[in-house]
């Protein structure tokens, strides 16, 4: 079977990719993803981290010999942008300026254990 052009099919499951803004990550956004049943909207809460997924209960690949279906799991990509004005680079430095690391909240189950987890299965 030929792979898919947009999905990654594992078992029953399905595997997706959808990319955010960093403005998107931090204040939250409703994004039209693709399914295998059509575009659904999908709702991500303020502060998604690059990495999370965000799993849809039966959207996935129905069950052979038995009823009901696979998950659709949509990893997250925060993008950040590139090749910023002199303007932007301000705005963005207000930002950091008025933020402080309390608003980052690093998790030390992250990114280390999603890998690992990758890693060892």
């Amino acid at each position: 079977m030929a792979p898919h052009e947009r999905f990654e099919r594992e078992g029953d499951d399905i595997f997706y990719r959808q990319d955010l803004t960093m403005v998107q990550a931090s204040l939250g956004a409703t994004v039209r993803l693709p399914t295998l049943d059509g575009e659904e909207e999908v709702e991500f809460s303020p502060g998604t981290q690059p990495g999370e997924v965000k799993v849809l209960r039966g959207r996935g690949v129905p069950h052979l010999r038995r009823g009901g279906r696979g998950d659709m799991h949509v990893l997250v990509n925060v993008m950040v942008p590139r090749n910023l004005n002199e303007r932007q680079r301000e705005i963005l430095q207000e930002l950091d300026d008025c933020c402080g690391l309390e608003h980052y909240n690093s998790k030390p189950e992250g990114v280390f254990q999603r890998l690992k987890s990758f890693f060892t299965g």
